[in-house]
This record gives C-alpha cells, structure tokens and sequence, in this order.
C-alpha cells in the first residue's frame, strides 16, 4: 500500500472531523 493510498483511506474514514481543518484548496 502506498502513502497516497493511506492518506485516502484515512481521509475517508475522517472525513466529517477532517473538513475541520482542511484548508480551502
């Protein structure tokens, strides 16, 4: 699995606390 993969996956899971602090992009 590689680091992108992760970092999806963990957003994913995240997602409603994630948006807390993600930056506008």
């Amino acid at each position: 699995m590689t680091l992108e993969e992760i970092r999806s996956k963990a957003l994913e899971m995240a997602e409603p606390e994630f948006k807390k602090f993600e930056p506008i992009a």
